[in-house]
């Protein structure tokens, strides 16, 4: 799959609502590209996220950054969301289908309320709104830019790779299944704080159903 013409080629998430690349252009070097979403309504365009798209280079293996996501956007009085939606999941879609075994996605989580209130309790990425979609298609080693290594990689944002191998996915799987046991041990029997706690209690569960799920 050529990923650039496949942004650009977009989807409809409504009949009369498209999101696609609306730019695109060199980056900091050759094999990077940056890419501008738009999203369209009778005229109206607005961008709704960022993307950085690293084709890869000899032992360097391809990345996608997902940034500056845009979560309300104002289509003249239409109202439309990236988060949970058909956008948010079209583009989770693409990205995973073209990236392979030890390839990594970086999506900025800042205006992800839900992902990023259960971040900040410590909670395991994978029982995350941001970290189960991403476990959902693939990628099982996480890591939480919580806060930038040298201020210059921009907002917070979770980092998610897929396993090289069968073996490092069985390991990585297992690290995961032993901290999501952990938390709902920890959590089970007690008020949930708020919606974000119960969904990721719920999600937890869901985690290892998951887990139970794989040829593994």
């Amino acid at each position: 799959m050529d990923i650039v013409m496949e942004l650009v080629r977009g989807v409809f998430i409504k009949d009369d609502i498209k999101v696609y690349a609306c730019e695109k252009r060199r980056g900091r070097f050759v094999e990077e590209i940056s890419i501008n979403m738009c999203i369209e309504r009778d005229g109206f365009r607005r961008y709704i996220c960022f993307m950085k798209v690293f084709m890869g280079r000899d032992l360097y293996r391809r990345w996608v950054e997902i940034f500056n996501i845009v979560n309300d956007v104002d289509l003249g009085g239409y109202m439309v969301n990236f988060y949970n939606t058909k956008v948010d999941q079209w583009l989770m879609d693409v990205v995973s289908i073209w990236l392979g075994p030890g390839e990594r996605i970086f999506v900025e989580y800042v205006n992800d309320v839900e992902t990023r209130k259960q971040l900040e309790r410590g909670y395991p990425i994978p029982v995350t709104r941001l970290g189960y979609e991403l476990l959902k298609r693939g990628f099982t080693w996480f890591k939480d830019w919580y806060f930038p290594e040298g201020f210059m990689e921009g907002n917070p944002k979770i980092q998610g790779e897929k396993p090289l191998n069968r073996d490092i996915m069985k390991q990585q799987i297992s690290s995961i299944k032993r901290d999501v046991e952990k938390f709902i041990h920890a959590v089970e029997g007690r008020e949930a704080i708020d919606i974000h706690d119960e969904h990721a209690f719920l999600r937890a569960k869901k985690v290892l159903e998951y887990i139970e799920g794989l040829d593994i």
